[in-house]
Formats: structure tokens, C-alpha cells, sequence
């Protein structure tokens, strides 16, 4: 698992050099920077505070008597805070002064660095100490490129060293040079270090490595005159005859160059300008007076260009008889671009005399010299050599190239949904433009334009994905004339450019939803003879006529259901039934509600509203906290001393600077009164009787959590993308922030979760809310399936975007992964494609027996494929192969069976009687003595080699997980199986049943791992002990259909969970073993199972507690919304 690392500094008036400093080491690959600011007076904070919008850096103001602890400065009891606050998260630690840089070879990293020393407790580096170079000041430039000559390697003191640790070994800070372990601490090469003093070597004991710690104590004499005002930070001075002591400048040392230019193109990057940095063969020694001819000269590097394409730069480059990896520094047009690390690997030059096949390089070329004219492209290596480039077997000094922007396209058609065509795109056409939206697509089918439609309808998936508007969706319903029992080719095109987008052309059969079509076709056919003969017939006659036309027309007249694409005119219609279930009027009694709201320069008028929305609750016992977080907004503060004066309610804490959202929210609920807390961003909107309508739902004291469906409002005041919420869903939460808005926590809470925590900033509420699950179990935890709160469509915010930075996606990451630890689990956490929307790859120790029960008829070719992808993607320690051999006749099969039983995995059982599926699973499942069943169809192929560690993972993670299954394919690769909801479609239906496998589907479900009702036994894992406690399947009632479903409902009625992972794919050719349901006795033998399972498990079948109740159960899953029975009753 990779090694996470923190670096700490305490600092004090740095404001020249910090940022270089900061950017630097963030650069390195540090993944927590912890800056301890003591007491400045310039503007250290403000660089600090700037930065750390962008890199991962905390703030911590630093007091003098902040934490002492005695014997140690105010340094050490910094470092020692530092130990006790961050300990838990991170695996390394190091401490540093500003003074202080850590440089490493060309193109390393500190995980590299990390991972030399995994079996140390700690490591140390000696210091280099650097002189003046002879400068009075070195105002705008970097230390590193300005600072090039230190002392020799035996000036006694750079015997001083800091060291790296684990935290898990340390003792006791003892002074800012040392930290106390466990095990002795090791030099850069590994070896013991005898200390002369803790923090000080031996004199024979000073090591200097490939990495090194460059100690820039004298920058310069302004610099030093400024130290000596200061003083150090334990409060002792600094004497000035210590700078002619340390100010040596005895060897020239250009190592820090590769970095300080690195460091400058990323300073450059946040807008801060420094002198540029000269390359190596540029500078020349203090005393020279003529510069040295360096242009002749060329490097060793032999470089290697396969590919140059506006797509891509693809090559090796390497120094023969090195394994190190080269580092090419780029330049194009004479100009510094990037550096590029050849580590990639590239076994395709295997026959060269190279020493390492790590030597690989693809990069693009910058957006900004994609521009239609002409440019040079060269490199230079870490000395600054002009590299010599091998394109097309010709040798080159330089290469030209001339590349031209297009448009770049992102698309794709979706499958058909009943006679709707569907898709989204979402295009840039200019090289530094932001994604476009509301695009026009022109769809053709047989050669002919059928429509040109906006593309303008709400994909939050995509939004998600793209970080783009939302608005990039298409529906066009396709006109009668196109819709057929014969398949039809349509292509769809991005207007004006005429591009075709991903998906098409599409090949589909779409027919009408119902037979209105023949209806509509029939009264058109009757209205022509009436015209035709309306001259020759009675006036009576046409006007009966009319009559039945009209009585026709009216029956046929659409009545457009709700869907979450038609969302706005449903919401409407719910609020109104949700206050007609409300209570009446204006309620001051009932338990106080403290509504915690952060906020950072909003818009105004949207702050009016949300403010607005608060006060005027039918609930109207709650208290407004809201925390100005440093605004400075002189307009904003007279809208909120309006509404200190105008209600009682309104408390106002006001931050003097920009603390962030957590800290923020922390300071409101420290001061919170209420005995509910309500969480609440500035310019959203709770729905008039949102409080009320939560606190119905505290049905017992137990209930600690209450949390609704939300929706998104624009600024026209149009709602759409609603978020329709499972029940609580613990394993859906680990996935991604399901809960969201609107919760409610009760205060009491609060002292077993804890506050929000600022080390995940971007993902609080998420880590917040999985601290929650640690310490509530699912009864505390109430959802309200009810619209309540509207989070803001605002330009630039995450509702709009529909994504966070890629900043909350990491520290989700880092918030999950924190989790595991504490609930002491192993897992991987990645974010999908780099969204707030999570996979957890379970360590598995191969420590289980698995039987995979199948059964079949003959169909030799079908069984034989399904037994080879499992043993061709299957770990067989532990496993065998169980194939239940009902009545089969074929000559193939006997001659398949003769030949597979004699795998020592593969075990054939015969059962001679009647197909009763449940029944031969049992008699299967009785022979067996496995942890886990896996019961599978002949016709699912696996196409994973993961594939069972993912389901056992599921398993092995959470004693309570009974049964997992995975998401199963169609041969053209829609979704056949996606879990199983129960009440659609009568007794239960399968989720995103026929659309592209690799679409999100509603709410991310299509792709994260979460709980549900129940699974296909097609393929479905269940732990062996569960399946023998519930009796397995029903063989005597349910022979053949509903099987598995009644399965899950049993393991889950005595407290079982089952699981959908998404991870896990396979290909499954739905019903190729049994045939369809299609034959008379078939049909009424699903009707009668149909019928057990209504009887047996009653309201159950139509409240699936993983399916929202404001979607419809007849429709399509996750998309048609449940009409409203209105009615005078009050209910929850």
C-alpha cells in the first residue's frame, strides 16, 4: 500500500521565499504540508493561505504558549502537536525550516525516497550549507537558482541532519533535529548512524546521496539583517558574526537548478513571477572573466521520437550503460515548456542495447502552441546539452511542427428507450474555451434528416464525469413514420461541424409503446373516406361522424406521465400534497432546530432567498446561525445586520479572515443551541416545511439522523435532476455521498462523531457522515422520501458543474481510506474517472473454498465456453466447479462430460428428474462443504480475472453481507442485470435493464458498489453457512422463477445484506438455457409463482427499501415518476 507523508515547518516572516518553498516540496509529492505559522507580521499568512487553495497545505497559527511542553521550544511542542494531530493518517513524517530545501535527482519523488526505507523506523540527511554567492540581496529570484555555491562537505556544520520517521515508531520529539524511535535511524545508504548528539553526527559520519538537503541559512546580507531583527524561533537572537562564519562559498553547485526550474514554471503557473533560471552550462565559476564555448558540445542522451501528432509525443530517450531513468528538459520555440521523466515501459525495444526497458515517454503538446502555426520542437538533458532526436532514421538538432485545433467532441448515443432516441454531447471549439452545451444535433435515418434537436436536457452523470453544464442531453421521440418492426439505421451528427458522435450510427428496431399508434393510423384512414365522400352524405351523418372522430381522438389524447426528465411540473403537484399532509399554520413549539450556514461571498439576491427560506419554516421554533467566513463584503454585511435587527433568531459569528467551509461550520456548531442541527449552504433553498416535515419522522428517541431527497433549482426557478434516495444504504455511502441535503443531526450527537474535520476539505460532510455510520446503527438513521431542500444552480458552483475539483475527489479518497482504518479493514480506494464517486478494492487472502454450482441440459458448446472463462479467469486454490447434469441427452454432452470431469476442479453430478432449478441448486449445494456458493448459469461467461475477489472481497469486508452479485451484459453490451427492485413490474424487475454498460445510471448505482433487495442467481455469491440457516432455495413452490428473489428476502428478513458490484462484469445471454416464458404452461407457472411470492412476503414486494416511492413501479426503472392520489388523510 502506498506510503502517505507529511512535512512540517514552523515559520516566521517568510514572505520572499515562502512560496517557492511551499510549491517546491508540494511539488515532491509531500501529501500533507503543515505550515505553523508563528506570529507573523508580514504577509506570510496571506501567501500561505493563498496557496493552499491550491496545493495541499494546512494553516496553523502558532501562538507563543500554543501546546508547550516542557524542555522543548515552541518549536519542538509545534513538531510534537504536529505527531499528535496527524499520526493517525500519516505514515511518514518530516519536519523542516524554511531555510531548508530537500532536492532530489532529476525527475525523483519523495514515494521513491519513501520506499528505500520500508523497513526503517527512520532516515536521516545530512545538511549542505550554502553561502551568499556572494549576493547583497536576492529580491525576485528563487533561492534555488540564485544560491549556488556552499561549503565543503566536511564543514563541521553540516553534520546537523533532519530526519524522516514513521509515526507509528515515534517516541518523543527531543529537538528540531531529532525525533526519538523505536529502531535506530539510517543514513541515506541504509546504514546505522552513530550520533555524536541527538540531530548531530559523528565528523567521519557526514553522507551526502543522491538526495539532498540543501540549507540555505545565509541568503544574502538583507536577508540576514532581517533574521537578526527577528530571531529564531525559540526566542533567542542571532548574532551577525555567525554570517561570516556559515557564509561559504567554496564549491559551485548547480544541482538545485533542475528543480528551481520546475519550481518556477509552477510558481509561473499561479501567477508569481521570478527571474527565469538559467540552465547549467550557462553559469560559470565566481572568478572567470570569459564565459566557456559550450554550443559544440552535445549530449549522450540518445533520443528516440515514434510518434509527433497534435494527439501525442511518443518516444524513449536513455544514457547507454545507465539504469537511472533520463530526464529531458523540453523546449519549444527556444523556450522552456516542461520536463519529461523516461520511465515508461517499453519492451518493444528489447533488442537494443539499452540496461533498463523503463526508458518510455508520451506527452502532449501544450494547447498553446496548438494554434496553426509553426513551431520548434528541441530537448535538452539535466546539463543542459542540446539532446540529439532520432525521427524517421534521420538525426535532428530540432523537429517543426505545425498542428491545427478541431473541434474536440465528447458524445455518446444512448440506447433507444421505448420510441425515444437518446444520447448527449458536449463540444470545445476553441483551444482554451471551456466545454459548450445546448450543442444541436441533426439525427438521420435511411439517408434522410429526421430533426435537428437541442441537446439542452439535464445529464448530471455527465456533468459528473466532464465537469461540464448538466445541459448536454438529447430526447427525440421519434416520429410514427419511423417507427417499425424492422431495424432502421440513424446517425447523429454535431451541427454545424457535421461530426458524428460516439454511438452512431445506431442499428435498432423501435416500435411504438402501445398499439395507439394503429389506432391514430386507423383514424386517419376514416377521416379520408369521410373527406372524400363528405360532399355526397347527409349533414347528420358527417356530424355523427365527427362525434366518433372526436370521441376517438380524445381517448387517444396523450396524457404525458411524470419522469426525472419531466421533473419540474412533478415537483410542483408533490409540494402541494406534501402541504396538504402538513399541519396547519405556524408551529413556535416543538423541539429548537439550530440551521448551521457557512457563508463565503454569495450572490446577494441568492443569499435573500435562502435566508428568506429559512425564516419563514412552518416550523418556527429554530435558530439562524450564520457564519460570515471572512466575505469582507460590506454589501453583505448590511443584508445580515438587517436580519440581526429584524428577527431574534438570526445569530451572526463573523470570522476575520477565510477559515473555510469546515472550519466555519464548526465554529457554528460549537455555539448551536438546538437540540436538532440543520446543515445549510448560502444560496440553497429549504422547501417551506422542511423542518416540520423532519421532525415528523423522529418516530423514537433513538432516531440521531434524519436526511431528505433534494433536488436543483436555476435561476429561472426551474427544478430538475431530483436525487431520490435509498433508505439508509451503508455500503451505497462507502461508495460515494449519497445523503447530501437536507440532514439533520441531533446536537447530542455530535460529542460521539466529532466536528467537521479541515484534513479533508472538499469531502467534510462526507467524512463527517462516515463517522456517523461508525457509531448509529441503520434504526437511528431515518430518510424522509420527500423533496425538501433545492441546492442552488448557481454559475460556477458544484451543483451546476455537477462535480467537485478534483481536490474533493482526493479527499474523499483520503476520508474513505480513513474510515477503513478506523472500522479496521484493508482496502484501495480510487475515485471513478476521477469524480467524488468511489471503488474499494478489498485486500482478499486466499483463504476461502468456493463452489460454483451450474446447472444444465445438453447444450455442450454453451456449458463448455461457461466452464473454460471460469477456469481461464479463476484463482483455483480452494475452488471447484460443480455441474449439475439435468436429464441431458446429446451425444456432445456425454462426450464434454467424460472429458471435463477429469479436471481435478471440475466435478459433474447428475439428477434425473424433472427441471425444478431451485431443487437442483440444493441437491448441489448439499454435496458441497465450501465458505462461499456461487450459483451460476450455463449461459454467463466471465470476462475478469478479479471477478471472484471482488464478490468474496464484498463478503469478507462486512459478516453481515449474505449475498453479492455483479452487473451481467447482453452480447451487444446493455445491461441485462444491475440488481433487482423489487415491485417493478409486478413482483420485481431488473435495474437499467437495457442500457449501455458503461452509463452511471440514476445516482451513480450503475457503477458503485451498493445494497439492494435482491440479486439474479445467474451469477450471485452467497456465503454457505446463510444458505443453509434459510433453508435454501424453495424448491417446492418456487421450482423456476422468483427463486433467487425470494432467496435475498429470506437472508435479508433475519438480518442479512445483499450487495450489486458493479465491478464485477460478465456477459450473460438472458434465458438461451431454458428458453422464454412463452408456452401456455410456462405462463401459468410464472403466474403462479408470481402469486407465492405476493402472498408470502405482502406489502414488502411494493417498498423496496433501496427503491425511492416517488418512482413509479410500472415504467422504467429510475426514470418514470409514481402519479399522485390526492387525498385528505394525514400521513408520515
Amino acid at each position: 500500500m502506498r506510503s502517505k507523508s507529511l512535512l512540517g515547518l514552523i515559520v516566521k516572516n517568510e514572505q520572499q521565499d515562502i512560496a517557492e518553498w511551499l510549491v517546491h516540496h508540494a511539488g515532491l509529492g509531500f501529501d500533507r504540508i503543515v505550515v505553523f505559522d508563528n506570529q507573523s507580521t508580514d504577509e506570510t499568512a496571506v501567501v500561505v493561505t493563498e496557496l493552499a487553495r491550491h496545493l495541499p497545505i494546512d494553516h496553523i497559527r502558532w501562538g507563543d504558549h500554543e501546546r508547550s511542553v516542557e524542555g522543548l521550544t515552541k518549536q519542538g511542542a509545534a513538531y510534537a502537536a504536529c505527531i499528535s494531530d496527524f499520526r493517525s493518517e500519516f505514515d511518514w513524517m518530516c519536519f523542516l525550516d524554511a531555510d531548508e530545501f530537500l532536492i532530489p535527482p532529476p525527475g525523483d519523488t519523495i514515494l521513491n525516497l519513501l520506499q528505500r526505507f520500508e523497513e526503517a523506523s527512520a532516515f536521516a540527511l545530512n545538511w549542505q550549507v550554502f553561502g551568499s554567492s556572494g549576493l547583497k540581496s536576492s529580491a525576485s529570484r528563487l533561492v534555488m537558482e540564485a544560491f549556488t555555491h556552499r561549503a565543503p562537505n566536511d564543514f563541521d556544520i553540516n553534520r546537523h541532519v533532519k530526519m524522516f520517521f514513521r509515526t507509528t515508531d515515534a517516541k518523543a520529539v527531543v529537538n528540531p533535529h531529532f525525533v526519538e524511535t523505536t529502531r535506530p535511524a539510517l543514513d541515506i545508504w541504509g546504514k546505522v548512524i552513530d550520533w555524536s548528539l541527538p540531530g548531530v553526527t559523528r565528523p567521519d559520519q557526514v553522507i551526502q546521496g543522491d538526495w539532498r538537503l540543501h540549507h540555505y541559512i545565509i541568503r544574502s546580507q538583507t536577508h540576514w539583517e532581517q533574521r537578526v531583527r527577528r530571531r529564531q524561533p525559540g526566542g533567542e537572537a542571532r548574532e551577525w558574526n555567525k554570517f561570516k562564519d556559515y557564509d561559504r562559498n567554496d564549491i559551485v553547485d548547480l544541482s538545485a537548478l533542475s528543480s528551481a526550474r520546475l519550481a518556477h514554471g509552477r510558481l509561473a503557473a499561479l501567477g508569481k513571477v521570478y527571474l527565469s533560471v538559467p540552465s547549467s552550462e550557462q553559469l560559470t565559476e565566481p572568478d572567470q572573466t570569459t564565459s566557456i564555448e559550450r554550443t559544440s558540445l552535445t549530449s549522450p542522451v540518445l533520443c528516440v521520437i515514434n510518434t509527433f501528432s497534435i494527439n501525442e509525443l511518443r518516444g524513449w530517450a536513455m544514457v547507454p550503460n545507465q539504469v537511472a531513468p533520463t530526464v529531458l528538459d523540453m523546449f519549444v520555440d527556444n523556450q522552456h515548456c516542461r520536463f519529461v521523466t523516461c520511465n515508461t515501459p517499453r519492451p518493444d525495444i528489447q533488442n537494443a542495447s539499452v540496461k533498463s526497458l523503463e526508458v518510455g515517454f508520451s506527452i502532449t503538446i501544450p494547447n498553446e502552441y496548438i494554434d496553426d502555426d509553426d513551431h520548434v520542437l528541441s530537448f535538452r538533458d539535466a546539463n543542459g546539452l542540446p539532446v540529439t532526436i532520432l525521427a524517421n532514421d534521420t538525426r535532428h538538432t530540432h523537429l517543426d511542427f505545425k498542428f491545427r485545433f478541431t473541434t474536440e467532441v465528447h458524445s455518446c448515443v444512448d440506447a433507444p428507450q421505448q420510441s425515444m432516441l437518446r444520447g448527449w454531447v458536449t463540444c470545445r471549439r476553441s483551444l482554451d474555451g471551456d466545454l459548450i452545451t445546448s450543442c444541436d444535433v441533426m439525427v438521420v435515418a435511411d439517408n434522410q434528416e429526421i430533426a435537428v434537436v437541442r441537446a439542452d436536457r439535464p445529464r448530471p452523470d455527465v456533468a459528473a464525469s466532464l465537469m461540464c453544464n448538466s445541459r448536454c442531453g438529447f430526447n427525440l421521440p421519434l416520429p410514427l413514420d419511423y417507427c417499425s418492426t424492422a431495424p432502421k439505421e440513424f446517425r447523429f451528427f454535431l451541427m454545424p461541424e457535421r461530426i458524428e458522435l460516439i454511438g452512431s450510427p445506431l442499428i435498432a428496431t423501435i416500435e411504438h409503446r402501445d398499439d395507439k399508434a394503429g389506432q391514430v393510423i386507423s383514424l386517419i384512414e376514416r377521416v379520408e373516406r369521410l373527406a372524400d365522400t363528405i360532399q355526397n352524405m347527409d349533414y347528420e351523418i358527417v356530424k355523427s361522424e365527427l362525434r366518433i372522430v372526436r370521441s376517438i381522438l380524445e381517448k387517444l389524447m396523450p396524457r404525458e406521465g411524470f419522469t426525472t426528465d419531466r421533473y419540474d411540473p412533478w415537483f410542483r403537484q408533490h409540494l402541494r400534497h406534501l402541504r396538504q399532509t402538513a399541519s396547519k399554520g405556524k408551529h413556535k413549539t416543538g423541539p429548537l432546530v439550530s440551521v448551521i450556514c457557512p457563508v463565503f461571498q454569495p450572490t446577494i439576491e441568492d443569499f435573500r432567498i435562502a435566508v428568506d427560506s429559512v425564516l419563514t419554516q412552518t416550523h418556527e421554533n429554530l435558530e439562524l446561525i450564520l457564519i460570515d467566513d471572512g466575505s469582507n463584503q460590506l454589501a453583505l454585511t448590511e443584508v445580515i445586520n438587517g436580519y440581526l435587527q429584524s428577527d431574534r433568531r438570526v445569530r451572526v459569528i463573523k470570522n476575520g479572515t477565510n477559515l473555510g467551509i469546515s472550519e466555519a461550520t464548526n465554529a457554528g456548531l460549537r455555539k448551536a443551541k438546538g437540540v436538532w442541527i440543520a446543515f445549510f449552504d448560502h444560496d440553497d433553498i429549504l422547501v417551506d416545511i422542511a423542518l416540520e416535515r423532519m421532525l415528523a419522522h423522529e418516530t423514537t428517541r433513538r432516531v440521531s439522523i434524519i436526511y431528505s431527497d433534494e433536488d436543483k433549482v436555476d435561476q429561472y426557478g426551474f427544478f430538475s435532476e431530483p436525487m431520490f434516495k435509498p433508505q439508509w444504504n451503508y455500503r451505497y455511502l462507502l461508495s460515494v455521498n449519497y445523503i447530501n441535503h437536507l440532514t439533520m443531526v441531533k446536537r447530542s450527537a455530535l460529542s460521539r462523531i466529532g466536528l467537521l474535520s479541515t484534513h479533508y476539505n472538499g469531502a467534510q460532510d462526507h467524512d463527517f457522515l462516515l463517522r456517523a455510520a461508525e457509531v448509529f446503527t441503520a434504526d437511528q438513521i431515518v430518510h424522509v422520501p420527500e423533496v425538501l431542500y433545492h441546492w442552488r444552480k448557481a454559475e460556477n458552483s458544484t451543483a451546476l458543474l455537477g462535480s467537485t475539483k478534483s481536490y474533493a475527489a482526493e479527499a474523499g479518497v483520503a476520508a474513505i481510506a480513513a474510515h477503513l482504518r478506523r472500522t479496521q479493514r484493508d482496502g484501495r480506494v480510487t475515485a471513478i474517472d476521477g469524480t467524488t464517486r468511489y471503488r474499494v478494492q478489498w485486500d482478499v487472502i486466499p483463504k476461502y473454498r468456493t463452489s460454483i454450482i451450474i446447472p444444465f441440459k445438453d447444450q455442450a458448446d454453451l456449458t463448455k465456453l461457461c466452464v473454460e472463462r471460469i477456469l481461464q479467469h479463476t484463482k483455483l486454490s480452494g475452488l471447484e466447479i460443480v455441474l449439475v447434469d439435468n436429464r441431458s441427452v446429446t451425444c456432445d454432452t456425454q462426450q464434454y462430460l467424460s472429458i471435463v470431469s477429469k479436471n481435478p476442479h471440475v466435478r459433474v453430478m447428475s439428477v434425473d428428474e424433472e427441471f425444478n432449478y431451485s431443487r437442483l441448486n440444493n441437491l448441489a449445494a448439499k454435496t458441497c462443504c465450501s465458505d462461499f456458493f456461487v450459483f451460476m448459469n450455463n449461459d454467463l461467461f466471465i470476462e475478469q480475472d478479479d471477478w471472484l475477489d471482488i464478490l468474496i472481497g464484498e463478503a469478507d469486508a462486512d459478516d453481515t453481507v449474505a449475498i453479492v452479485g455483479g452487473k451481467f451484459v447482453y452480447p451487444d453490451r446493455t445491461i441485462q442485470h444491475g440488481g433487482i427492485i423489487l415491485g417493478v413490474g409486478g413482483v420485481a424487475g431488473h435495474a437499467f435493464s437495457h442500457t449501455l454498460s458503461t452509463s452511471s445510471g440514476y445516482g451513480a448505482r450503475g457503477i458503485v458498489t451498493h445494497e439492494v433487495s435482491a440479486v439474479t442467481a445467474a451469477c450471485m455469491l452467497v456465503r454457505s453457512k446463510v444458505f443453509h440457516e434459510i433453508g435454501g432455495f424453495d424448491e417446492k413452490h418456487l421450482a423456476v422463477a422468483f427463486n433467487d428473489v425470494d432467496l435475498c428476502m429470506r437472508a435479508s428478513a433475519v438480518g442479512y445484506r445483499i450487495l450489486m458490484s458493479p465491478d464485477f462484469v460478465a456477459e450473460h445471454r438472458e434465458s438461451i438455457s431454458r428458453g422464454f416464458e412463452d408456452t401456455p404452461e410456462k405462463v401459468e407457472r410464472f403466474r403462479t409463482e408470481g402469486n407465492v411470492m405476493i402472498n408470502r412476503w405482502g406489502g414488502k414486494i411494493t417498498t423496496d427499501p433501496f427503491y425511492n416511492p416517488n418512482f413509479a413501479l410500472n415504467g422504467v426503472p429510475f426514470f418514470d415518476l409514481k402519479p399522485f392520489v390526492h387525498s385528505s388523510s394525514r400521513h408520515i
